[in-house]
């Protein structure tokens, strides 16, 4: 969203020009393309981003926090702000507070912006912030010994955590999973690829990714166990079916692998590459896609719960969602 249609959208909302003046919104984005192009390392290090944001009354905030439509009385119009690091503003505070209280903010602006940052300073509010975590979603495309994408994030061990994809996309134990545009993400710790070790009775195409430093898994979704039409939606395709049934084992491609506890779409929605994603179902998640069975026309989704047990007992690793 851009910042007139934030700025258009608050308009609307509380029914009042006065809400979002002209100049400010022209003010935000010159100031947002002036650090961005900025190279100092003292100033890019402090302003972490520049937006607007609405000044809600204190009174308002914790209504605000549960959800709960609050009258707009009192409503101030929106304001300049920047984000700065906490640690080096010197703020130990979430509170938002004018730029001229801020005087590590102040000496950078005047640094950045020259005989121009008076006039800004005016308009400023400075909101300090910690340090962020890099996030990576379920769904998102990835690179190991073939293309697929990230399926849920997990947890285990004394604050481990990663993701879990398919087998035959991380085969391979210590080798490293990027993104598509060749960014690490993290690690294989455990995998497992029915094309390699054939069973006749079914086995599990999972592979167990943790993370590298820098990221934070978004854990505490639920498994649902679907039952027949129930929608199924991948994560990063978005492509969506009902579901057709489920399948105790399944044989698939030239090897004739054999995969275990496998839900079935009624028509095929994935394509090459979309292996190992999250599959979602009432809010849930139902499993990660293993393949296309491309004869019968569907999708095949191997079982959560059935993949975190086979984790665990193989693994010794007690994964959670």
């Amino acid at each position: 969203m851009s910042l007139e249609a934030f700025a258009d959208a608050t308009r609307r909302k509380f029914g009042s020009d006065d809400i979002a003046p002209k100049h400010l919104v022209e003010m935000a984005r010159w100031l947002s393309e002036l650090l961005l192009k900025n190279e100092k390392t003292e100033i890019r290090g402090l302003m972490l981003g520049v937006g607007l944001h609405l000044p809600w009354p204190s009174s308002f905030r914790e209504l605000f926090a549960y959800g709960l439509e609050v009258p707009p009385e009192g409503i101030r119009p929106l304001k300049l702000t920047v984000l700065a690091s906490r640690s080096d503003a010197g703020i130990d505070s979430d509170e938002i507070a004018p730029v001229e209280r801020v005087p590590s903010v102040r000496g950078a602006l005047d640094a950045l912006l020259g005989k121009e940052a008076a006039e800004v300073a005016g308009e400023l509010n400075v909101l300090p912030v910690s340090l962020g975590f890099r996030h990576a979603n379920p769904g998102d495309r990835l690179i190991n010994a073939t293309s697929g994408r990230m399926g849920p994030h997990v947890q285990w061990g004394s604050g481990r955590q990663g993701f879990l994809t398919a087998g035959h996309v991380a085969q391979s134990v210590g080798t490293q999973v990027t993104d598509d545009q060749g960014g690490p993400l993290g690690t294989v710790v455990w995998s497992n690829d029915p094309a390699l070790v054939l069973s006749g009775q079914g086995d599990i195409d999972a592979a167990l990714v943790e993370f590298q430093s820098g990221f934070r898994a978004r854990t505490g979704r639920t498994s649902v166990v679907p039952a027949a039409l129930d929608v199924l939606t991948v994560e990063g395709s978005y492509a969506r079916a009902a579901l057709f049934g489920k399948f105790a084992h399944v044989s698939l491609g030239n090897a004739l692998a054999c995969y275990a506890d496998c839900y079935a779409t009624e028509r095929l929605i994935t394509q090459p590459g979309d292996s190992g994603s999250l599959v979602e179902v009432n809010g849930g998640i139902a499993g990660t896609v293993i393949g296309g069975y491309i004869r019968r026309d569907m999708t095949l989704i191997q079982d959560i719960d059935y993949q975190l047990g086979v984790i665990a007992s193989r693994a010794g690793l007690s994964v959670s969602l």
